[in-house]
């Protein structure tokens, strides 16, 4: 079993979150290098059955965080070889929060997250440029936006999400959390500087 290691990138890995009458700031985090965050397919390939494994992780800790606190977020965690005061928080979180319903996939937010994706992976950037007119395009009133830099792998880009190292906000965990939103469209792809990005699309009404 390869070792995981602690590294800490000296830009940001992952974007602020943005919803609707919220945004969330921009922090330097640290995040883990996961053997399986290394590349799981070529370029070539498919990414839905990844990306719909998003959404099934997604779900699974919505609707069954104690669960997905056992299972999933633990032994990630205790892979990883590093606790901080994030993966704690997020630890009692999972143990104490009531389920929420399951988010559903959305093809106009699957759409909308490409269009980012593809964008910000060619170019090399992070960022939600554009957000307003992929909010116009999305047809939600409740709307949100997570952006992962660096994995393809599902869990992975789940619990780099959900952990929000050093975003004080939490916005990222919020929107994944959130029972007000209620559709979900994801997008991983190729990025010219991280190798991979994803992007998650949230909508609610």
């Amino acid at each position: 079993m390869m070792k995981h290691t602690f590294v800490y990138l000296s830009l940001f890995l992952l974007c602020a979150s943005f919803a609707t009458m919220q945004t969330h700031t921009q922090e330097e985090q640290p995040v883990w290098a996961h053997a399986s965050g290394v590349a799981n397919f070529s370029p070539q390939e498919d990414h839905t059955t990844e990306e719909q494994r998003v959404i099934e992780l997604c779900n699974i800790a919505r609707t069954e965080p104690k669960r997905f606190a056992k299972e999933y977020a633990g032994p990630w965690i205790d892979s990883a070889g590093k606790k901080t005061s994030y993966t704690n928080s997020l630890m009692r979180t999972l143990q104490s929060m009531k389920a929420v319903e399951a988010l559903q996939f959305n093809e106009k937010l699957k759409e909308t997250a490409a269009g980012h994706a593809r964008k910000s992976g060619n170019a090399g950037t992070t960022g939600h440029s554009g957000k307003k007119q992929r909010f116009k395009q999305s047809g939600f009133s409740y709307w949100g936006e997570n952006c992962s830099y660096g994995y393809n792998n599902a869990l992975d880009i789940v619990m780099q999400l959900l952990i929000d190292q050093n975003i004080k906000s939490l916005g990222h965990r919020k929107n994944i959390l959130d029972p007000k939103f209620t559709h979900i469209g994801v997008s991983i792809h190729k990025h010219k500087k991280y190798t991979w990005n994803c992007v998650q699309n949230f909508g609610g009404k």
